[in-house]
């Protein structure tokens, strides 16, 4: 039984960092002459808050998990929006979710990268 536990561990570990390894290939360094900053004073929010984000969210079908990393510039639009799966109807997408605060840092508004899983529930 420990045999099995483990293997589950490693093949979870293997897939989750391989999944999220796909998405440094959309990273950038600045936007706009800024820098993108991936720790702020003020986090970038969403209007009506995380839970909402992920509603509005609508994807199509995908795999049980799934990772996305994007940019909330200065003025509050998303840009540079990658994901480990491929999405459809991308640019409509973005459109439902493009609702944000900009972060800030010293009081000036900033790019932010944000980064994370989503677990997809079937049904």
């Amino acid at each position: 039984m420990i045999k099995y536990l483990l293997n589950v561990c490693i093949i979870t570990f293997y897939s989750y960092t391989t999944q999220a390894q796909q998405l440094t290939d959309c990273e950038l360094d600045s936007i706009d002459g800024m820098e993108v900053m991936l720790i702020v004073e003020e986090s970038p929010e969403y209007e009506g808050g995380y839970s909402q984000f992920y509603k509005d969210l609508k994807l199509p079908s995908h795999p049980a998990i799934l990772y996305f990393s994007f940019v909330i510039d200065a003025e509050g639009n998303i840009r540079n929006f990658c994901s480990s799966a491929e999405i459809e109807n991308l640019e409509e997408l973005i459109e439902n979710i493009n609702r944000w605060k900009a972060g800030k840092q010293r009081g000036k508004k900033v790019p932010v990268r944000l980064t994370g899983p989503m677990h997809i529930k079937w049904g």
